[in-house]
């Protein structure tokens, strides 16, 4: 079994790797209910996270145990899924990827 896009030879001690770059959300930036594809995250925890941001953005990753319902697990299982940019300057205010 040779498959050439990933450079994996078939060998079972032999990691597969991915075809396809995780997914990496900037907090800050992305809609509410986006926020619900990291890891623990339902409808109640965005909101709060949505909360939080508008009061004070995000800077890094450890800012998310602000927010009711994260605690060390809950940001260890998220951690990898997250980036963090440049604060948004306001409502609404995208960035171009």
């Amino acid at each position: 079994l040779d498959l050439p896009a990933t450079r994996w030879s078939g060998r079972r001690d032999e990691p597969v790797p991915a075809l396809v770059e995780p997914v990496r959300i900037d907090p800050n930036l992305c809609p509410r209910d986006a926020l619900q594809v990291l890891p623990r995250v339902g409808p109640a925890l965005a909101a709060r996270i949505d909360a939080e941001r508008r009061r004070f953005p995000f800077a890094g990753p450890d800012d998310l145990l602000r927010v009711h319902g994260i605690g060390p697990a809950t940001l260890r299982g998220m951690r990898s899924y997250l980036r963090f940019g440049p604060a948004r300057a306001g409502p609404g205010a995208t960035r171009d990827p």
